[in-house]
């Protein structure tokens, strides 16, 4: 896995280039990657900003990276962006290519970019990588055909293009398992968010239409004055609705925002069915309603970041900021689940074993010209290992504004119970399950099974998940774990089991 952010040199007036890690034992070690070869700039010129990474399964890594030069102008401390460069590692994120690809030619106003590649062997467009950016400016959007070197635009474009004229911002992009691509964004102080897609790879496009609507934009509900940035009440950091997009099904997409329509925000998502439908209230659904989590609580949600596993369990990882127990505002980051296309998201986890400050090692933001603003980053990273997730945040623990990582598993629990044989399920189930006492021979000796008491309710909990053997979907696995748990709970509540057959 690759980790890359900005990397900060000079935190009084927000200079920065861009850094990469990265690891090849599944997280358990990080190591520094060779520097980035700034093509054309200094730390006295300018550097990098808002990367974004896609890899694919040639192991081909892809870093978008904005160059920007720094201004005086409209006020201190600005920065112009200079178009999109293109750099390249074919070493898992150890050493980056020398000469960066330009994706287009050098405009102000080129920002907000995110990345994809097509994985799906069973798509006609595998091997293909993507690119989209956007802020306040038309949606551009840039693809590397699958054994070419060159970038290209939609359709003929011999260059990346403008896919759509009006206003777009910080647009987001997935490719589900047929090849479809997804692009969805939102715009400042709008009440919108809109979506697009592509199933040819990226030659033509649908229509923009509205994916969520009316929607609570943290910028209108959190600026104090038109044209600032919005920072919640008890942080000084700069915060924005962003979208993020992950497909599901065969060519679905999910997509989560933070929503401010109430006091607190909160997550919301919509999903999109294979059908091309948009399921669920014209306005999205919060992510924790089924979850016991209450509007009131007194904590903001931001930031979401959406991953599917391969066996199609969602992960929506997410920023939590409220007042700790000693009253100092801090972040922790949280993790909710569910399988695709359910209606809810049933489990919740606490990534942080410990809250972060926001206001300790904080930079400065670059505009506007109040300096009371400090920055934590409008993204953080997201992705699956297998049937883990894997969460990289910006965390000041340590008293410096970090980068920490964690590997979360979904469901697997070692040692796991011993699966029944078809047998013993059927007697477990004609006896003990039925009259709550009884008999079971176990390698050809019996063993009595009281009406009631610890074992009993084990050996109905082994033979429901015997049950569940044959049933290859996100959800048995689900209720597998809850079964585990449970069998672990009747443990710890006894001072001594008797013998289990």
């Amino acid at each position: 896995m690759i980790a890359v952010s900005k990397r900060f040199y000079d935190f009084q007036h927000y200079r920065f280039t861009v850094a990469t890690a990265f690891t090849n034992d599944g997280g358990l070690t990080w190591n520094k990657s060779a520097d980035v070869n700034l093509w054309g700039q200094t730390e006295q010129s300018g550097g990098y900003t808002d990367p974004a990474l896609a890899m694919d399964l040639d192991g081909v890594a892809y870093l978008v990276a904005e160059p920007d030069t720094w201004t005086e102008q409209p006020y201190p401390n600005d920065i112009v962006s200079q178009g999109m460069d293109i750099f390249r590692s074919t070493d898992g994120g150890a050493s980056w290519s020398s000469i960066p690809r330009l994706l287009v030619e050098r405009e102000a106003g080129d920002d907000k970019q995110w990345a994809t590649a097509d994985n799906n062997q069973s798509s006609l467009h595998y091997g293909n990588v993507y690119a989209v950016w956007g802020a306040d400016t038309p949606l551009f959007f840039a693809r590397k055909p699958a054994g070419q070197q060159e970038w290209v635009g939609a359709g003929t474009d011999l260059s990346p293009s403008a896919i759509f004229n009006d206003t777009a911002f910080a647009p987001a992009i997935c490719v589900s398992g047929d090849g479809t691509i997804h692009i969805a964004w939102h715009v400042p102080n709008t009440a919108e968010i809109f979506y697009m897609s592509s199933s040819d790879g990226g030659t033509t496009f649908s229509d923009p239409e509205v994916c969520a609507e009316p929607i609570g934009d943290i910028s209108d509900r959190f600026t104090a004055n038109p044209g600032d940035f919005a920072t919640f009440p008890g942080g000084t950091f700069r915060v924005m609705t962003l979208v993020s997009i992950a497909p599901i099904g065969q060519s679905g997409c999910i997509v989560a925002w933070a929503d401010a329509r109430n006091e607190f925000t909160r997550i919301y998502y919509r999903i999109r069915s294979d059908s091309g439908s948009w399921l669920g209230d014209d306005g999205g659904q919060p992510l924790l309603a089924d979850i016991g989590f209450s509007d009131a609580t007194l904590v903001q949600h931001f930031h979401p970041q959406l991953a599917v596993t391969p066996s199609g369990l969602v992960g929506c990882a997410f920023y939590e900021f409220g007042q700790s127990s000693d009253e100092i505002f801090r972040i922790a980051v949280k993790l909710a689940s569910t399988a695709a296309f359910t209606s809810n998201f049933a489990f919740l986890a606490t990534v942080t074993e410990k809250p972060w400050d926001p206001l300790v090692d904080a930079p400065l933001t670059h505009s506007p010209p109040d300096q009371s603003v400090t920055f934590i980053g409008e993204y953080f990273g997201l992705d699956v290992s297998g049937d883990d997730f894997c969460v990289l945040w910006t965390d000041t623990r340590t008293g410096h504004q970090e980068l920490w990582f964690s590997r979360v598993a979904t469901w697997r629990s070692d040692p796991r119970p011993p699966r029944l044989q078809p047998g013993l399920v059927a007697q477990l189930i004609g006896g003990v399950a039925v009259d709550g006492g009884g008999w079971v021979i176990t390698g050809g000796y019996p063993h009595p099974i009281p009406p009631w008491g610890p074992v009993t309710e084990i050996l109905q909990l082994l033979a429901a998940n015997a049950l569940l053997a044959g049933i290859a979907s996100p959800s048995a696995r689900q209720i597998e774990q809850m079964i585990f748990s449970t069998i672990s709970e009747i443990a710890s509540r006894v001072s001594q089991l008797e013998e289990v057959p």
